[in-house]
């Protein structure tokens, strides 16, 4: 079949343009300056990117993921905050106030020593009660990361009042949305190509947000009218710093602030723990040398501790 005359003229102009860029190519090639032996040997630098150059902060933020506007409370969070102003103050506000060394290791101390204390409970009498002795670790382990963080976040375990399972539920309904495909993120006007033809994201996020404000809603009121004293939790720590007068000179922590700080400390801090603490224990069971090395020294340190204690 003959080419029509657009085709042989498109192939004529593609031909003349390569043949041109190759032209110039070895041009440029070969007629570049060498560089002279008589200057000294320069100390090795790193590659330039030219690319980027001085505008390395446009590459800065995360895409703007229409599942994650939602449930991070439009961006109200630190992990999908833009880079900005706003997402250098809630940085600093967690590293110098959350999670220090000193909170992590001494103020929250006790709320991890009280949860792994039930945990160890608990896997002794699952293991008592089951007939064939074999215990669902996964679960346990994804349990005991929630309670955890949920503890050193409102100074109580969530388990304790019903809430575990459903918030639980909530975290894993979400992480799922943020790695769906949706055509809005990449062509915002063919949002109705998503909710013809796709997964439907956006109502998928809302639904799971919707019940998820509600509980941190719940929490923070909770919080507010019914605070006692005592060891100072995530929340006692995020609202105290909303009410400080220096803190809003700087930079005001709203409510969407808080809750999606607390929202996110639990999406992100659980399945992570609870995923590399089972393959801790999958590789102790293929390896019995350093689980036998394992129990000895936990079995001391029990021992010490129980000494210890006895004398004090």
């Amino acid at each position: 079949m003959a080419s029509l005359p657009i085709e042989q003229a498109f192939s004529s102009s593609a031909l003349f343009l390569i043949s041109l860029a190759s032209f110039v190519f070895l041009i440029l090639l070969f007629t570049r300056p060498k560089p002279s032996k008589n200057l000294p040997n320069p100390p090795p630098s790193p590659p330039k990117l030219p690319i980027l150059g001085t505008h390395d902060a446009v590459f800065a933020s995360r895409p703007l993921l229409k599942a994650a506007t939602i449930l991070a409370y439009n961006h109200h969070d630190l992990a999908f905050a833009p880079y900005g102003d706003q997402w250098r103050s809630l940085r600093k506000i967690t590293n110098m106030h959350v999670l220090s060394s000193k909170r992590v290791v001494h103020t929250f101390r006790h709320f991890r020593e009280e949860e792994v204390a039930f945990m160890v409970d608990k896997i002794h009498k699952d293991a008592t009660t089951s007939p064939d002795g074999i215990l669902n670790m996964r679960n346990t382990f994804y349990k005991f990361t929630n309670d955890i963080i949920c503890h050193m976040m409102t100074g109580n375990s969530f388990r304790k009042d019903g809430r575990e399972e459903k918030l639980m539920n909530i975290v894993v309904d979400s992480i799922p949305l943020l790695g769906k495909f949706n055509p809005e993120d990449f062509f915002p006007s063919l949002k109705w190509v998503g909710r013809l033809l796709g997964p439907k994201v956006r109502a998928e996020a809302w639904k799971t947000f919707k019940v998820g404000d509600a509980m941190m809603t719940e929490v923070l009121k909770d919080r507010v009218e019914g605070r006692t004293e005592g060891n100072e939790d995530f929340l006692d720590i995020l609202l105290k710093l909303q009410k400080d007068e220096n803190q809003k000179k700087e930079f005001e922590i709203k409510d969407e602030h808080v809750k999606a700080l607390c929202y996110q400390s639990l999406a992100a801090g659980s399945e992570p723990l609870a995923l590399s603490l089972g393959w801790t224990m999958i590789e102790l069971l293929r390896h019995p040398r350093v689980l036998k090395k394992l129990q000895e020294e936990a079995l001391s340190e029990i021992l010490s501790s129980v000494t210890v204690n006895k004398r004090a």
